[in-house]
């Protein structure tokens, strides 16, 4: 079996392995630069002073991408090298940096990835407490929103933290990373819980102020498992193991993907880990939840090797035992080419579908929900059954339906209308040319091409009301708020279709199904 065509080979970096200019050109320290000359840290009392060099040598390293068949680079920004101070002060010298680094590897054909955060906190954030000030997340976004502002027109995909285990486990808990503390276990959870935060923060800046759409993660790691057989018991049994403490300690926690991962894609912290050390844990809001779990674009994830188990007596994973000379890498670490498929798979079921897939499943509904369907959960479920049916739904799909959402909406005013319309036009595909001046007024005697699709239209006495269907997670009333995000696109869907159905639009409503209101632009 091949990979797909649209399989993207690349290579990683972090900034403080490759950069080096370690003190040139205005950036600031970082944690790493102290730790490694803190001695007795580093093997032989190395540091990134020099590293690779690729501050000075980034266009040599990216030929040596090009002839390697690269097609993507990811690699991280240093917070110091932009923000010396952490805050404050934007370092033009170190924007320039990346702006040669991105551009050069733009005209070589290689897309740039771009990390956040790879562990190298500014020294002096860390003065002020590093991750444990309760002021860390807003650092955090004042950071990435200059990352947004300046690279955004260029930069497409990012990953707000690499591997928050490590920025926790050995930095905070272990001390083996930088900045070499062992804190105890009411510390260790809040450091968790700021730098989840921290991850929501960006989101939120890099949703806000790119000057494109980004594609937007994080990049944790964590102990992963892989069954011995496809026995069903084996495959269940490492499933299980991925998401849950393998023993009760701390140390532990640091490696459990479910303790990074469950926050941010399910929207709560594991329950096993809460039973063992809830006690430990910060004040955590409804809003901290909402902040830590905002829908992402993809799934990312750094895979090392795995633990191969095999299904006990009791059904839980017992290690498998490996034969001799296993092969294994120079520093002992197993190669397990297979956990390639089944951690992105577990991860997959575990996480369900995305925000964007529950989205698509949605509109799939309400292009084919008859509009007099009793609004009741049961009635909605039993159509949605029948779509799975059909094979317009997969079954996944119509287990993510919420039903009760839609039967709120079948009783909504909105639905009430649509029901009397003398007219209804659902998944309304248009394209048309208009002068490009409507939206640059500076562009005259040119043409664009406007096209898209209208949830739906009915027509009304009054003329025709446009109808967008939004399935974001809200909280009562912040509808409007949000509903101004959309202005735009409800008016090219309304300039669109007044122009091919000739006939002037009097209205254009958002449905948002999370708390069944409806908003009028």
């Amino acid at each position: 079996m091949g990979f797909k065509k649209d399989f993207i080979w690349g290579g990683a970096t972090a900034s403080y392995q490759v950069e080096g200019a370690a003190y040139e050109d205005g950036k600031g320290l970082n944690i790493w630069d102290i730790f490694c000359k803190d001695g007795g840290h580093i093997y032989e009392n190395q540091t990134g002073d020099a590293a690779c060099d690729q501050y000075h040598r980034y266009k040599e390293d990216v030929q040596i991408m090009k002839e390697m068949g690269m097609k993507a680079y990811r690699f991280s920004l240093s917070w110091a090298r932009i923000m010396p101070e952490g805050t404050g002060t934007v370092n033009e010298k170190g924007l320039k940096y990346y702006d040669n680094l991105i551009n050069e590897l733009l005209d070589n054909g290689i897309e740039p990835f771009v990390t956040l955060y790879h562990w190298d906190l500014p020294y002096a954030l860390h003065l002020q407490g590093g991750w444990m000030n309760p002021n860390s997340p807003s650092w955090f976004y004042e950071y990435a929103k200059v990352v947004a502002e300046h690279f955004s027109d260029r930069v497409k995909n990012f990953f707000t933290i690499n591997e928050p285990q490590c920025i926790v486990g050995l930095g905070y808990q272990t001390g083996e990373h930088a900045p070499g503390l062992k804190v105890g276990p009411s510390d260790y959870f809040r450091i968790w819980h700021n730098v989840l935060k921290a991850h929501g923060r960006a989101v939120e800046a890099l949703r806000e102020f790119s000057k494109q759409p980004v594609k937007i993660s994080m990049a944790p790691c964590g102990a992963l498992y892989v069954p011995e057989t496809n026995k069903p018991e084996d495959i269940e049994a490492a499933r299980k193991a991925n998401f849950s403490l393998p023993e009760n300690s701390i140390g532990a926690c640091s490696w459990d993907v479910a303790l990074c991962c469950d926050p941010v894609y399910l929207g709560q912290y594991p329950e096993d880990i809460l039973k063992e050390f809830g006690q430990f844990f910060p004040k955590v809001t409804d809003a901290d939840m909402k902040l830590i779990s905002q829908p992402l674009d993809f799934l990312g994830q750094n895979i090392y090797n795995a633990v191969t188990v095999r299904a006990g007596e009791d059904g839980k994973a017992v290690r498998a035992a490996r034969y001799d000379g296993f092969p294994q890498t120079a520093i002992g670490w197993p190669v397990t080419p297979e956990v390639l498929y089944w951690a992105p798979k577990f991860m997959q079921e575990q996480q369900g579908l995305t925000p964007a897939e529950r989205g698509t499943a949605m509109h799939l509904v309400m292009q084919y929900l008859p509009f007099d369907t009793p609004a009741r959960p049961d009635a909605v479920k039993e159509y949605v059954q029948s779509l799975v049916q059909r094979r317009l739904l997969t079954t996944e799909q119509g287990e993510s339906i919420n039903a009760s959402q839609i039967a709120k909406f079948l009783a909504s005013d909105l639905c009430r209308q649509m029901r009397g319309a003398v007219q209804v036009w659902r998944e309304f595909r248009f394209a048309l040319l208009v002068p490009a001046s409507i939206y640059d007024p500076q562009v005259q005697g040119e043409e664009m091409m406007l096209q898209g699709v209208a949830d739906a239209c009915f027509r009304t006495a009054e003329g025709l009301v446009v109808a967008d269907f939004k399935t974001d997670r809200l909280q009562p009333g912040e509808e409007i708020e949000r509903a101004e995000r959309y202005r735009q696109q409800l008016e090219a869907y309304s300039l669109a279709l007044s122009r091919v159905l000739e006939e002037p639009v009097c209205s254009r409503v958002l449905y948002f199904f999370s708390t069944g209101a409806e908003v009028e632009l």
